[in-house]
């Protein structure tokens, strides 16, 4: 939380070298990775859109715990303390706190409706320290680091969820399948003279 504070008082001048650095002609790419993600967003909107399952529950807790054991990740652990760490505009730069601790808290506490609920306060956690923090900035670079192992972890768990999903739909159908088969069978023979 130490680093929260480093480099705040250069963050104006941090934040018009961005506005330079955007005009490189990196908006194509910008772009892409926008149309990459927004595909991403809707086959998980699809999956995890709907209400909570048992092995949903799982997968959430267990992406949750994976960031929190993550080598970058001491910094999102706790809710930051801006009195503590001397952050004066912390409030008034991040209206919406959010960390890792207070995720695992509410998912144990079965606080979110959907798993999308938490997604999103996950990507806040993460969006929040580079909103506050400059570019170059150690819980700025932590934090994109934890955001794509976020998003790679969710991905694995929401395929490995959607093939239980499947396999679990097949052996229904298949069960579906089977059903009056042999109905009816063995009647007649062998019966009463």
């Amino acid at each position: 939380r130490m680093m929260a504070a480093r480099g705040r008082a250069n963050r104006d001048d941090d934040d018009d070298e961005d506005a330079d650095e955007d005009d490189d002609g990196d908006e194509d790419e910008a772009g892409e990775e926008e149309e990459t993600q927004g595909e991403a967003d809707a086959a998980e909107e699809e999956w995890w859109g709907g209400d909570w399952t048992d092995d949903m529950m799982i997968a959430c807790r267990f992406v949750v715990r994976k960031l929190m054991r993550h080598r970058c990740s001491s910094c999102f652990l706790e809710p930051v303390d801006p009195v503590a760490l001397g952050l004066d505009d912390y409030l008034t730069v991040i209206t919406t706190p959010m960390d890792l601790g207070t995720v695992e808290s509410k998912i144990d506490g079965n606080s979110y409706a959907t798993p999308k609920e938490l997604r999103e306060d996950v990507r806040l956690v993460f969006s929040n320290a580079q909103r506050y923090n400059p570019d170059g900035d150690d819980v700025h670079k932590n934090a994109g680091v934890m955001r794509a192992a976020f998003e790679e972890a969710w991905r694995e768990e929401r395929q490995k969820a959607k093939v239980v999903a499947d396999k679990a739909r097949a052996r229904e159908a298949h069960r579906g399948r089977g059903r009056g088969r042999g109905r009816g069978r063995g009647r007649g023979r062998g019966g009463a003279a």
